[in-house]
This record gives C-alpha cells, structure tokens and sequence, in this order.
C-alpha cells in the first residue's frame, strides 16, 4: 500500500511540476484532513469585481487550481479568467497521504479589466456559444488561397449536409464552452478545442481550429493524404466574427495555395 502512495505521489507533482509554477515556501503537504481552508475572491477595481481571482490556501495540503484554462499549481496566487458572469475554479489538493480533496468556487465577474484575447469572446460569448449551419451554401469545395472566403466550386446547404453526414446538417448545432475548453454536438459527440491566432497558412486568415472530434460534417470526401472519411481535427480560420466563423481544409498536406480546399460556414444561434 506505501508503495503505491509513493508512485501515486510522484505521478501527482509530476503533474504539478508541468505548470511550472513558483515555489511558495514553506507549503510542503502534511497529513490532513478536514475542510480545506481556503479562499477565492476576485479582484475589485472602481468598485466592480474584475478578471483576476485570488487565491489562497492555508490548509497543509499541495495545492492546484484550475478554471478549465489556466492552471495554477501553488497553494496561493492568482488566474486571470477569461469571461464575465459566473466562473467557476476548481482546487484540487492532496495531503502526504495522497489523499485528495477538491473544493468548487463560484465567482461573479462583472468586468474583463484585464485583456483578454478576443477569440474567446468570439468563439465561447464569455461562457458558452452555440453555433449552427450558416444560411445557403454553408459547406462544399473550392480554391485554397488567400482570397477565398468560402465553397465555390461544389457546394451545398444544410439539407445537402444532411444527405452527406446524417445527423449533422440541418439544424444540427454545436456548443462550445469556454471552461475547459470543450465543443459538443448535438448528435452527442463531445471533444476538446484548441485554437490561435495569427498562426494561419494565409496572413489575412484569422488563426487555426483544433477539435478532438472534429466539426458539424468535418469528414474528408476523397481519398487524400489522410483516408477518404477520416474525420478532420484542425482547420484554418479563415474569418471569425461574433455572428459568423468560416473554417477551411486543404487536401494538400502542404496546403498549397489553389490545392483543393473545403470549407464550412458556420453561424451562431
């Protein structure tokens, strides 16, 4: 049984360690047990509670927080959040026992006084966003340059969708939720997002889309450098607006310019 709290410890702040966070001394684990004392409070600037949570932990536990964004391994600091409205942080502590305790605070924030990239506004609306086929020709194929703003060539609209991946034309959505950064479809299908900006195969793009499980339709039609249906997992922004996100996919590996491109045009509900 020591044997495996001692592997189970050394897994854990090996998880601790990837944060790279700075060293508070004097917060080395004890054994503990009880209700954890700690503490999550956001920032207040002209009287209205800002971005920036602050936290504390003096419970003798080894400590890590988390938004579902930013991480924060030390028993105190602070995590700037990403959205107004309520937000959720989740610590997660474990004593020398490796037993482990979590606790949930719920946070109000009234004002983003701090930056943040405006993708995430963009993509999640502060907290969670939905996002539907675009009205006519949504999804279909073309040229693969920096001029394209869409299908052009093959092209379809959510009924056709429908025809090619049941269950995701039509009024199929897919929501995705700022905290931990998670897409689900309406069909059930549920993944993770990762995105950028400024990362693009074109400088006028707008970054590059990253999903575990893909998008509404994102299946490759022909027999490419990846398999004829193989879901495809990232993809080239061409544009993103608050009402409006246009996605492409080059069947070139290289994604050459004017190699054959896909696209999808997506609004939000």
């Amino acid at each position: 049984m020591n044997k495996i709290i001692y592997i189970f410890l050394i897994a854990f702040g090996a998880i601790l360690a990837s944060c790279e966070p700075e060293t508070i001394e004097g917060s080395t684990a004890q054994a503990f047990s009880g209700e954890l004392d700690a503490t999550c409070e956001l920032e207040i600037i002209n009287g209205k509670a800002a971005n920036m949570a602050i936290l504390n932990c003096k419970s003798p536990v080894t400590c890590q927080w988390t938004d579902g964004i930013s991480k924060l391994a030390s028993n105190s600091g602070k995590i700037q959040l990403m959205g107004t409205g309520n937000q959720k942080i989740t610590l997660t502590a474990m004593d020398q026992t490796g037993e482990i305790v979590t606790k949930e605070f719920t946070v109000n924030v009234q004002e983003l006084a701090y930056p943040v990239p405006e993708i995430y506004g963009l993509l999640f609306d502060g907290s969670e966003k939905v996002w539907k086929w675009a009205d006519g020709s949504c999804f279909g194929n073309g040229g693969f340059y920096d001029g394209a703003a869409g299908p052009q060539w093959w092209t379809m609209g959510a009924d056709g969708v429908e025809g090619q991946f049941a269950g995701e034309g039509n009024s199929a959505t897919m929501t995705f939720t700022m905290s931990g950064k998670q897409i689900k479809l309406s069909n059930g299908k549920t993944g993770t997002l990762d995105f950028s900006t400024g990362d693009a195969v074109f400088g006028n793009w707008y970054g590059t889309l990253t999903s575990s499980c893909g998008v509404l339709g994102g299946y490759a039609l022909n027999e490419t450098y990846i398999a004829k249906g193989s879901q495809i997992k990232k993809y080239q922004i061409i544009s993103l607006t608050d009402d409006k996100m246009v996605l492409s996919w080059s069947e070139d590996a290289n994604m050459s310019s004017w190699s054959t491109g896909w696209f999808w045009v997506f609004k939000s509900e």
